[in-house]
């Protein structure tokens, strides 16, 4: 996962409007990322995740399904056991389930290191099929009458493409299959993150002018922001909802597809990029609970529909990367275990 400490330019940003008054936030506008060693977990661990999920005010949960997994070959039928149990736990417990379709196979590269398909016309297949399958009318829920039918009608499109003009291929594609499969179904950009470049309303900045995005490709911006201050969570939105106005996009909604800080501090170390994301078990409570609650005060201003801290559960291995310290619960061998940020989470999202 690529981050970058956000910038002096989000301590500059001027607060030009007082906060409004907190109000009533649009349904899955509390939602998580679902991935790590839980989504290899036996099926009645996942299930109880879920439903642990639900019972704490997640509305919505983010999750890959991956290309790489469901066909292992060229030309191989693709295999959807995995995105399978996703859907059928996420509907069980009404939680709405954002797909990242993602994770190009290594069959279908031009070289192994590239995140991008050779032909975009392999991923227009996979994607077509997922929406064939899970969508309105979808194969799974004509296959499945016992699982209350969920129709998944937004489609991320890959996860942190970076400065690349082969995002806007990919993007095209996407478009172009999803619309024609389902009409009403939504396009959600892919979370834009910083890099060694410049910070996430650069990378945008980027896809639009150099990459070859167009703003008609996706209904939905998405960006990913890490920082050690919870205040700069909503000016770095501010930062990126600039860039989209100036490029024609002002009034499309952005989602906040991942954020967050890690619990990592004493646990582990880290490079300097990363020195401020660390902090204690009660300071990613109190971080997680400032930001959110200024996230629903501003969420009109910002056009800011969802956010999704990362991530549910992750491993709190000693001596790991500090994402394995971002969990809202611990998650080993089968065990879920609640952090304090959990209980945070829980009193905003269900007060």
């Amino acid at each position: 996962m690529l981050v970058r400490l956000l910038t002096a330019a989000l301590l500059a940003l001027a607060l030009a409007a007082p906060a409004a008054a907190e109000g009533a936030v649009p349904r899955g506008f509390y939602g998580t990322s679902y991935d790590g060693a839980l989504r290899d977990a036996p099926a009645d661990v996942q299930a109880q995740a879920w439903s642990r999920m639900a019972g704490n005010g997640v509305e919505s949960a983010r999750s890959v399904f991956s290309w790489q997994r469901a066909q292992g070959g060229d030309g191989d039928p693709f295999d959807f056991a995995v995105s399978d149990r996703l859907v059928e736990d996420a509907s069980e417990q009404g939680v709405e389930l954002l797909p990242i379709v993602a994770d190009t196979p290594v069959w279908a590269r031009t070289r192994i290191k590239h995140w991008w398909p050779e032909r975009t016309s392999d991923f227009a297949k996979y994607i077509r099929a997922l929406v064939e399958r899970y969508g309105p009318d979808g194969q799974f829920w004509d296959a499945r009458p016992d699982v209350p039918e969920r129709p998944l009608r937004h489609w991320q499109i890959y996860n942190e493409p970076g400065m690349s003009g082969h995002y806007a291929p990919v993007l095209r594609a996407a478009h172009r299959q999803v619309k024609n499969a389902d009409p009403g179904a939504k396009i959600v950009l892919a979370g834009l993150t910083g890099t060694n470049e410049g910070a996430p309303w650069d990378v945008l900045r980027y896809q639009y002018r150099r990459g070859g995005i167009k703003k008609r490709w996706f209904d939905i911006a998405a960006i990913h922001l890490y920082t050690g201050k919870a205040e700069n969570v909503d000016d770095g939105i501010r930062l990126f909802r600039r860039v989209m106005k100036r490029n024609g996009d002002r009034r499309k909604p952005v989602w906040l597809t991942e954020f967050g800080i890690t619990a990592s501090k004493g646990r582990t170390t880290a490079p300097r990029s990363q020195r401020t994301l660390r902090t204690t078990d009660d300071g990613m409570a109190s971080f997680l609970e400032d930001a959110y609650r200024s996230l629903a005060r501003k969420h009109r201003r910002l056009r800011l529909r969802r956010a999704y801290w990362y991530t549910w559960a992750s491993s709190y291995e000693p001596g790991s990367g500090i994402f394995d310290f971002a969990g809202l619960n611990q998650y080993s061998d089968g065990d879920l275990r609640a952090k304090p940020a959990l209980a945070s989470f829980r009193a905003i999202a269900r007060p």
